[in-house]
């Protein structure tokens, strides 16, 4: 019989969209079984979208994910997606936040859609006021469809706030596709690094970024994105959340336990290669 390998599994979190069609109480259990660390949940979720993402929107589902959680040892690393615009009321978000609060989430993750600069920074003001009050930290996550599109915006807008629960969700699509490069990664504070969001992608960007995002990302290691730079460039510690919404219907995309299987694989062998440990 083979020995044992005494190397633990590097701490991963394993995103609810690389396996769209489970639960979350599913994901929890697929995510032991590939030995990750953590997950990432929806809490809450626009109402434009709240049909198409599994979401924990009710105490009966809150309770079945904790206690999966608890047998299984996996925690929540992000809850999301709260997204903030002119209009939305931040104490609709207080049940989302809560529920990720009891669950033990890491962070709350936010989009920031508003595009004056001062109605936007009051916006994250409060919201990271009242996730803290739950006991979150904020990740705001850059995206190609906000108002903060780029790391450079992003930075700016931490800087601006200065408020002790926000910090970053680096997704390395929107990273690329926003004209970030690793190195830019170097003058950031370690501390502001919420988590990073891995997958992979060509160089080019398609003509629908949208469905590339939710549909169409590439397995960590397969495609043309410096993820290596990305890793070797941010250093071991960060947490990496495997994010690798493949669609469905592609006839070699395999079942979400195979999906999510190759993708996790993919991604620590890039982490080991990178030199983490």
């Amino acid at each position: 019989m083979a020995a044992a390998d005494p190397t633990p599994p590097l701490p991963l979190s394993l995103h609810q969209l690389t396996a769209l069609e489970l639960t979350p109480v599913e994901l929890v259990d697929l995510a032991a079984d590939l030995g990750c660390s953590h997950v990432g949940l929806f809490t809450c979720l626009p109402p434009g979208i709240a049909t198409r993402f599994p979401c924990i929107g009710t105490d009966e589902q809150e309770a079945a994910v904790a206690e999966r959680l608890a047998a299984t040892g996996v925690r929540v690393n992000n809850a999301e997606v709260f997204a903030l615009r002119e209009g939305v009321a931040l104490a609709d978000y207080r049940t989302g936040l809560e529920r990720a609060a009891r669950l033990g989430a890491r962070v709350a993750t936010v989009h920031l859609h508003e595009s004056s600069p001062g109605l936007a920074r009051a916006l994250l003001i409060n919201f990271c006021d009242l996730a803290a009050s739950t006991g979150l930290r904020v990740a705001l996550e850059f995206t190609s469809f906000s108002a903060v599109r780029s790391l450079y915006t992003a930075l700016q807008m931490l800087e601006s706030i200065q408020h002790p629960a926000a910090c970053l969700a680096i997704d390395a699509l929107h990273f690329f596709r926003n004209g970030g490069d690793p190195a830019d990664l170097d003058a950031i504070p370690r501390e502001w690094v919420g988590y990073l969001q891995l997958c992979d992608g060509p160089l080019t960007p398609p003509s629908d970024l949208y469905h590339e995002a939710v549909a169409a990302r590439g397995i960590p290691g397969t495609d043309e994105f410096p993820l290596l730079a990305l890793l070797s460039e941010l250093g071991q510690g960060v947490m990496v959340d495997v994010e690798v919404p493949r669609e469905m219907g592609w006839s070699n995309a395999g079942s979400a336990a195979q999906r999510a299987a190759e993708a996790v694989e993919s991604t620590r062998n890039l982490m080991r290669q990178a030199g983490w440990r």
